[in-house]
């Protein structure tokens, strides 16, 4: 005999942009979506933008952080083992930001069979204030990782031009304006074509 069971509640998703140093006074763009199951789509069920103490309560909160506030670069590195990983990405990185890679917070994926790994740095302050000042955090993402990486270039955009550039290796360019070709844009296509990669499109 078979005994029907109710469906489990449905949890919601509290989603916050970060996109300057989190503090009690200050406002965020917020979204509040119900969990699907795997591969459905997500529905949002309410967004809007106000202090932390304003954000409505949800099941978990998830923090995304704007490509301004970040350095998403892709490293090759010799195969080594995970546990080197971090520090191996800190070394590679440390002449490419405008701080030292001891001032700041690196995450990295898994090493690609190729060697590639993407490594996220943002500041030490900004995680700091990320963990004070928004509660009960269950996943950080970086804003450029939420588009997944293909053969194409991809620009991503709001209305006021802000957004970022996805390069196929998972590195991305943080894009602050977009009058004409933003600048940011222009010298990545610049510098890959130097190297003999430059892309047949960009996406936007």
């Amino acid at each position: 005999i078979a005994i029907p069971t109710p469906d489990p509640p449905s949890m919601t998703t509290l989603r916050i942009l970060i996109d300057d140093l989190p503090a009690p006074d200050r406002a965020f763009d917020y979204a509040v979506v119900d969990d699907a199951p795997a591969g459905a789509a997500h529905r949002r069920v309410r967004r809007g933008r106000g202090t932390p103490s304003q954000w409505p309560a949800a099941g978990r909160t998830e923090v995304v952080i704007a490509a301004a506030l970040l350095r998403v670069a892709a490293l090759r590195l010799p195969p080594i083992s995970a546990a080197r990983i971090n520090d191996s990405a800190r070394y590679a990185l440390d002449d490419q930001l405008a701080a030292s890679a001891d001032s700041m917070h690196v995450a990295t994926s898994a090493q690609a069979a190729d060697g590639r790994i993407v490594a996220v740095a943002l500041s030490r302050e900004l995680m700091q204030a990320i963990v004070s000042h928004v509660p009960k955090v269950s996943r950080i993402v970086a804003e450029p990782a939420l588009l997944p990486a293909d053969a194409d270039w991809h620009w991503a955009r709001d209305r006021t031009g802000r957004g970022f550039l996805l390069r196929p290796d998972g590195s991305a360019v943080a894009v602050h304006a977009a009058a004409g070709t933003p600048p940011e844009i222009a010298l990545a296509i610049q510098h890959a074509a130097r190297l003999g990669g430059a892309p047949a499109r960009v996406i936007v």
